[in-house]
């Protein structure tokens, strides 16, 4: 949970920090907002790993098992225990 803020907090000062910092160097338009967008971002990811994994019990796992509050049926099985073979000789 504190990545979340953290990367929010950490997103916000990199965009106005290099907003800043590319008006020397770039002219107004879209190509310095796309690169704002996406340098920011990644300053933004950076600091929610490094959280994560300096705190790994107050992260947030989305993708593992331990999220799924129900166990994830195997079709496999259940579909080999419904098919009948019936063999016409």
């Amino acid at each position: 949970m504190y990545s979340i803020l953290a990367s929010l907090i950490a997103y916000a000062l990199a965009a106005w920090y290099l907003h800043l910092r590319l008006d020397e160097y770039l002219e107004p338009g879209l190509l310095r907002k796309l690169l704002v967008f996406l340098l920011a971002s990644v300053v933004s990811w950076a600091v929610g790993a490094a959280i994560d994994w300096a705190f790994p019990a107050q992260a947030i796992h989305l993708l593992s098992a331990r999220a799924s509050a129900a166990p994830v049926p195997d079709p496999v099985g259940t579909l080999h225990a419904r098919v009948i073979v019936v063999n016409k000789a």
